[in-house]
């Protein structure tokens, strides 16, 4: 109990001292800088699903491995959110998918995350992430995420006629969860290099029970292996805060 006291008293003093920052840059909200990106979102969820591993290694660039777990899958986390406060870049909503990879670990030593697909409605937003970050997303005018108390949906229309909806519900009787990280999001930029940036995030959330997963791929196959596994794991959040760093070139190809 003690524990999650001190935790939630740190939690309060780093979002009292990113708020700060985010205030002194209201200004700039409407404005794409470089990075580093600060965000704040208050209605984050993830999903986690296993993967089958040889559908995620066709779909890596040559050169990434997912890391296989011993059962022959890879864990993948489907994350959707909308920014209600930014530094750097507008507000802006998004779903992506990552998948965990090897030999791109961060420095506590979560698994490298490569992200394989995403929709964002906002092009500011899509253009800088695909040529800061290399992350293969999309543009969707379609993104929509519903956060009441106790449950969460969201609908994301992509193109040719990809769609995905998602219903989550809270379990009430689970402790909150209070915890902060660190973890490298990777992709490939235009020049051929891999690049990772170093995101550092804070929770606090409740795990969540996935009461339906709808997924129509349409020719997509990220949405194809999506639509053909299970999810393992959920989290909801009302309050997120994260931070993109400045890419740094892993590999040159």
């Amino acid at each position: 109990m003690k524990t999650n006291k001190y935790l939630k008293l740190l939690f309060s003093l780093i979002l009292a001292i990113i708020s700060s920052c985010f205030l002194n840059a209201q200004k700039l909200d409407q404005k794409i800088l470089e990075p580093p990106f600060m965000a704040k979102s208050e209605n984050f969820s993830i999903v986690l699903f296993n993967l089958d591993a040889h559908g995620v290694q066709e779909i890596l660039p040559e050169g990434v491995q997912p890391k296989i777990k011993e059962d022959g899958q890879v864990t993948a986390g489907l994350e959707l959110y909308t920014t209600s406060r930014v530094q750097g870049m507008p507000i802006f909503s998004i779903a992506f998918i990552y998948v965990e990879v090897e030999f791109m670990e961060s420095k506590n030593g979560t698994p490298g995350h490569w992200a394989i697909w995403g929709e964002t409605n906002n092009k500011e937003i899509l253009a800088s992430m695909k040529s800061n970050y290399g992350f293969p997303y999309q543009y969707s005018s379609e993104i929509s995420i519903t956060a009441k108390k106790g449950s969460y949906m969201s609908t994301i229309f992509g193109d040719e006629d990809e769609r995905l909806h998602i219903q989550l519900k809270k379990e009430q009787a689970t402790e909150p969860l209070i915890a902060q990280g660190i973890v490298n999001m990777c992709g490939k930029i235009k020049n051929g290099n891999n690049v990772q940036s170093e995101v550092t995030w804070f929770t606090t959330g409740q795990k969540a029970e996935v009461i339906s997963i709808e997924v129509e791929p349409g020719e997509n196959k990220v949405l194809q292996l999506l639509k053909d596994s299970k999810p393992f794991w959920a989290m909801v959040s009302e309050e997120q805060v994260f931070c993109y760093s400045i890419p740094i070139s892993i590999t040159h190809n």
